[in-house]
């Protein structure tokens, strides 16, 4: 992960104005301290971890004694994300999936679980999975990847395909607005010269990225 912006409060932003003798002076302004952030990674093993379960307890207080507190904004970095959808092809172009998933058990959808919890979601399929019933057409076809799930703005993602060891792995990358509690959806006032930007004009980010690293 990489951050823009220093994470300690105390960081000024500075802006120069005319002085009494008409030099001009530099003045200069505190920043707001970022928000406390809370940034969980975990490989769910193809939908079989109960993510919803984690967040929902997350957001009850359960893990306060650990620093994981309840207010605190979310990013979730996870591999081996499941998603069924019937766009996903119906055959590989490559070769087949290491891992084929039982048909019966309960998995997870990321995308389900994202707008359950309300959660903004970048989603990279890495590969399609081997599934029985999808193949009788008695379940929709689905793909397993990498994902980011946050509840903070998302600013820009994008994937990249990582060097081929056994099976194809993708990596996801976020970057997102740390600055979301002062910045709004509102169209961003005109900036006037010789004064300092407003709190949240200066967009500090975070950018994360979710990769399975470890081959099957």
């Amino acid at each position: 992960m990489s951050i823009d912006a220093p994470l300690r409060g105390g960081a000024s932003a500075a802006a120069s104005a005319p002085s009494s003798d008409g030099k001009r002076a530099l003045r200069h302004f505190p920043e707001p301290p970022l928000p406390r952030l809370l940034v969980i990674s975990w490989n769910v093993w193809v939908g079989r971890g109960r993510l919803l379960r984690l967040v929902e307890r997350v957001r009850a207080g359960a893990f306060a004694a650990l620093a994981a507190y309840a207010d605190a904004p979310l990013v979730i970095l996870l591999q081996e994300a499941f998603r069924a959808d019937p766009s996903v092809p119906g055959a590989s172009n490559g070769a087949g999936p290491r891992d084929r998933p039982r048909d019966t058990g309960a998995r997870e959808d990321v995308v389900d679980v994202a707008r359950e919890l309300g959660l903004h979601l970048r989603y990279a399929p890495s590969m399609r999975n081997a599934s029985a019933a999808a193949e009788r057409g008695a379940a929709p076809p689905s793909d397993r990847g990498n994902a980011i799930l946050t509840s903070l703005p998302i600013l820009r993602a994008s994937a990249a395909e990582l060097p081929f060891v056994i099976q194809r792995r993708v990596a996801i990358t976020a970057s997102v607005l740390l600055d979301a509690s002062t910045e709004r959806e509102a169209a961003p006032a005109q900036p006037q010269p010789d004064l300092a930007p407003a709190h949240g004009s200066r967009r500090r980010t975070l950018t994360v990225v979710s990769a399975h690293l470890d081959p099957l």
